[in-house]
């Protein structure tokens, strides 16, 4: 009697013990050298970095069984440029509207917050190229992003100070200052602890459908690109948008549902003629997605294009002129 109740008791702190761990695993390793053996090169262009690896399907398992709720959130470590790791407290956030989520199950969002210091917060994607990550901690912000685009496992980490875009710098401009209408902007409550992590008591949620050029989906996915590869990697880009946005002023954005419909992978074919020149583009992408998406379909768009800089009409948000922004990006930068 007495050999089975210790059987029982032993088995359940055992499997206890498991779950606990489970919860707690790192699956980052330090790799020595900064040339792993891939294929390609290195996809970003950065001053200083360290390489890891990562056991891929364990953390994919791991994360796409989060849960939305901040309190059931799990423990995760992430690795650090100078060759360290942190752990962090994440759950799941997801950012595309049900329907682009059912057509691509694939790509899942994740906010994490460093334990130990709850001003650190993170956000962290899952696509097809595997997985990325930035961490906001001021000045010593960093990324976590594939080694290139083969998803084989290795990973760098590098401060964002230290990331040389591929890219013309360009300047950023503002527009005339649109004609508010009646928008679509919903507002949620953040509950409980997750409340910290936004500016303000109300976070504000927009509908975002954003295009690109032909150009910046070659410039980002390769030659002869998919709706898919492009659309994975806007989602690291617009999820580390939302990263800045909910810590500045409790704004968050949600790709449309049928947001695939302005992407654009052939620079041959898109709709746009004006890739290079700004104060043209942002006509034509508010044309564009007014006429592919409807004017009530949407709170803002937005293009993504290869010519340096950036342009946008001033509040622009819910008015006529919502899709008047135009923005460079040479990847999840």
């Amino acid at each position: 009697m007495i050999r089975n109740l210790f059987t029982k008791v032993t088995t359940g702190l055992l499997v206890l013990a498991c779950t606990q761990s489970y919860a707690g695993d790192n699956y980052w390793k330090k790799f020595d050298g900064l040339t792993p053996p891939s294929r390609q090169p290195i996809n970003v262009t950065v001053g200083a970095y360290n390489v890891f690896t990562l056991n891929q399907s364990a953390m994919r398992s791991f994360l796409s069984d989060l849960s939305l709720d901040y309190d059931k959130g799990q423990q995760i470590y992430l690795p650090t440029p100078d060759r360290k790791f942190r752990s962090f407290h994440v759950w799941k956030t997801p950012m595309l509207e049900a329907g682009l989520a059912e057509k691509y199950p694939d790509i899942q969002t994740f906010t994490a917050v460093a334990d130990d210091d709850q001003n650190v917060t993170a956000k962290i994607e899952l696509t097809a190229y595997g997985f990325t990550g930035m961490v906001f901690d001021g000045d010593k912000t960093y990324m976590i992003d594939p080694y290139n685009n083969e998803a084989d496992g290795y990973y760098i980490a590098f401060y964002k100070s230290d990331y040389k875009s591929s890219l013309p710098a360009g300047l950023c401009g503002v527009g005339l200052p649109g004609s508010p209408v009646n928008g679509e902007e919903t507002t949620v409550e953040p509950q409980g602890t997750a409340a910290q992590k936004v500016n303000g008591s109300v976070r504000h949620v927009y509908r975002l459908a954003l295009s690109c050029t032909g150009e910046y989906a070659v410039n980002v996915a390769g030659a002869n690109p998919t709706k898919a590869q492009v659309l994975n990697k806007m989602v690291t880009t617009i999820d580390r948008v939302n990263g800045y946005y909910e810590r500045e002023f409790s704004v968050h954005m949600n790709l449309i549902a049928n947001n695939d419909a302005v992407i654009y992978t052939n620079p041959t074919t898109d709709p746009y003629n004006c890739n290079l020149n700004l104060d043209c583009l942002i006509g034509e992408v508010q044309t564009n997605i007014t006429a592919v998406i409807g004017p009530q379909s949407y709170d803002i768009g937005h293009i993504l294009c290869t010519a340096g800089g950036g342009l946008a009409q001033l509040t622009a948000v819910c008015g006529g002129g919502k899709a008047s922004g135009t923005s460079t990006s040479g990847g999840p930068d």
